[in-house]
C-alpha cells in the first residue's frame, strides 16, 4: 500500500492482535453503513491540495465497510491533518472526485500492532469529466482502490468527501467541498434507545437551536419564554403562570402619616389612637379627650414596573408529545 502518507493513517490490530473483523462488526452493529463518526473534515490547503482532519488532540474515526456489510474502523492516528493532493481539472466540463479511505481486506494485523497501518490507504478517486458530472459510484471506487494495490472487490471503504473540480481549477475553494456524511444509526436501535432516555413527556434543553427531532426522532414542541418549576403538592406539572416583570397595587388597607416626632414618612397597616389630648379650663379639674379616627391620607396607586427575574442562562426547550 503506497498512499498512507507517513503511515498515518490506521485500523485496529486483527487475527491475534488487538481486535478482529468479528469483534469490529458486534461493537459497529448498531451503524447501519459506512460513514464519519468524528472529525475527517475536508478542507482546502494550498493549490489542488487538501487536508483531512486533524486537531492535534483527537483521532479522526471513520467507519468503512465491505461488500458484504461488514465493517472496521478507519482513523487518523497521529491526530494531526494529512494531506492529499487532488489531480489536475480537466480542460473542458467538470468532475467530481472522491476522497476516500480504505482498508484492505482482510484488515490482518500483527499480535503487537496497535494500529495496522500497512493495510490502509488514502486516495483521490476521479469522476467522469462531463457538463453534469457525478461522484464516483462504488465500481469506480472498487477500481481506484484495486489499482492502488489493495483487494478492491472487497476492500472497506468510507469517502471522507466530494470535490466538484470545474475545468480549469489550480486552487481548491471550500466551496467546491461537500463533506462526507456521518454513520447512519440502524433507526429500530436509535429508536430504542431514544424511546428510553426521552420518552413522551419528556424535556430537552440545549444551547443549539435545532429542532431535537432531526437527530433524535419523535415530535417535540419547543417550550419559549417561561421557565421550569418542579411539581409539588402547590403547583401541578402542566400548570402555568407567571410575568417577566411586576408592580404591587396600593390600597386602602394602608395609610401614610408624618411621625411629627421623628420626622418620618410611616406605611400604618392598622388603625390605631391617632391623638390624646388634656386640658385645664378656669382652674377647675383637669379634663382630657382623644380620638381614635385616622387622620393619615389612604396610600393608593402602584410601584414602578420592575423584573422578577433571577439570574439567568438562556437555552432552547423542547417538550417530546409525540
Amino acid at each position: 500500500m503506497a498512499t498512507n502518507p507517513n503511515n498515518a493513517i490506521g485500523t485496529n490490530a486483527a487475527f491475534g492482535g488487538r481486535t478482529s473483523p468479528n469483534a469490529f462488526n458486534d461493537v459497529l452493529g448498531a451503524f447501519q453503513g459506512r460513514g464519519i463518526l468524528s472529525g475527517w473534515e475536508c478542507s482546502p490547503d494550498s493549490g489542488m491540495t487538501v487536508v483531512l482532519g486533524g486537531n492535534g488532540t483527537t483521532r479522526d474515526v471513520a467507519i468503512a465497510e465491505d461488500n458484504a456489510g461488514n465493517k472496521t474502523t478507519v482513523d487518523n492516528i497521529p491526530a494531526s491533518p494529512i494531506s492529499l493532493t487532488i489531480a489536475a481539472a480537466p480542460a473542458t466540463q467538470s468532475r467530481i472526485d472522491a476522497v476516500v479511505v480504505y482498508v484492505n481486506n482482510p484488515p490482518q494485523g500483527s499480535s503487537t500492532a496497535v494500529d495496522n497501518y500497512g493495510t490502509v490507504g488514502i486516495l483521490d478517486v476521479q469522476g467522469t469529466v462531463a457538463s453534469s458530472p457525478v461522484a464516483p459510484d462504488d465500481s469506480e471506487i472498487r477500481t481506484a482502490i484495486t489499482a492502488d494495490g489493495a483487494s478492491g472487490a472487497t476492500a472497506y471503504y468510507v469517502v471522507l468527501g466530494n470535490i466538484t473540480i470545474p475545468a480549469g481549477t489550480t486552487t481548491i475553494t471550500s466551496n467546491m467541498i461537500s463533506q462526507g456524511a456521518a454513520a447512519p444509526i440502524r433507526t429500530n436501535i436509535a429508536r430504542s434507545v431514544v424511546d428510553v432516555i426521552y420518552p413522551v413527556g419528556s424535556i430537552y434543553m440545549s444551547s443549539n437551536s435545532v429542532n431535537p427531532a432531526t437527530f433524535l426522532g419523535g415530535t417535540w414542541n419547543q417550550i419559549q419564554d417561561k421557565f421550569l418549576l418542579a411539581a409539588g403538592s402547590i403547583y401541578n406539572a402542566g400548570d402555568t403562570g407567571g410575568n417577566a416583570t411586576h408592580n404591587h397595587t396600593l390600597s386602602d388597607s394602608g395609610y401614610a402619616a408624618i411621625d411629627i416626632d421623628k420626622g418620618q414618612v410611616r406605611y400604618r397597616e392598622t388603625r390605631v389612637a391617632r391623638w390624646q389630648a388634656t386640658w385645664k379650663v378656669d382652674g377647675s379639674n383637669s379634663q382630657s379627650a382623644s380620638s381614635n379616627e385616622d387622620y393619615g391620607s389612604p396610600l393608593r396607586g402602584n410601584t414602578d414596573n420592575a423584573s422578577s427575574m433571577p439570574p439567568y442562562l438562556v437555552v432552547y426547550v423542547w417538550k417530546r408529545i409525540a
